[in-house]
Formats: structure tokens, sequence, C-alpha cells
């Protein structure tokens, strides 16, 4: 369904230098994820490179033992998917909200008033 004329304009859309500015920083933290190597401080006080996801899996593997550590690991998980899916969403909002039309700055073509934020009380 086609959105009335007069709301097609409103739409947010992103132009082709958004869109490969987004993919490119969405690629780069993919890569980062995946490739990069991070130092890590054990407690044995020797200085570690590893893979971030080498990172994740050896915390995920060495949680403390509590009542439930499957339910532990699940909530590790979740919580891990969520900071990657939710990288990748804030990317992907900021760019929408870069290109969209601040509706308090847009007046009504036969609206000649003063908004009320800027009218004097005399």
């Amino acid at each position: 369904m086609k959105p009335p004329t007069g709301e097609q304009g409103d739409q947010a859309r992103l132009s082709p230098g958004a869109i490969f500015f987004g993919v490119v920083v969405s690629l780069g933290f993919l890569s980062f994820v995946l490739l990069a190597r991070v130092t890590v401080h054990p407690f044995d006080k020797i200085d570690r490179r590893m893979r971030v996801l080498d990172v994740w899996t050896r915390l995920h593997n060495h949680l403390p033992e509590v009542a439930h550590p499957t339910l532990l690991k699940v909530i590790f998980d979740v919580s891990i998917i969520m900071i990657v899916v939710g990288s990748f969403a804030c990317i992907w909002l900021a760019l929408l909200a870069a290109g969209a039309k601040d509706p308090a700055n847009q007046t009504h073509p036969s609206s000649t008033a003063e908004p009320p934020a800027l009218q004097s009380e005399r």
C-alpha cells in the first residue's frame, strides 16, 4: 500500500553515500569481532593477545558455578548477541535519524504565525 503523496516526502530516505557508510561501518564492526586481537589481562599476570570471539568463548566456558549454570550461560550468550545486534541497530538508526527531516523545523506553508515558544507575552 502506497502512502498518500503528502506523507511520502516525510519518510526518511538514506542516500547512497549513507548506505555505503553504514555498510562499511557494519562490516568494520563485524570484522573487528571476528578478526581483531585484544590484549587480555587474566589473573595470572601474563598478558595475552586473543581474538574477541576467543575471549567471549573463554568467558562462556569459565563462568562461575551457580545453582543453574546452564541458565547463566544462556543469559551470557543472549547478552553478547544483544550487544552485537544492538550495535548494528544503533549504526542504522543513527543513519536514519541523520537523514530524517525534523518535524519541529517544518512549518505549514499557509501558517505565518510565530510558534508559541517564540511569542512574546506583552
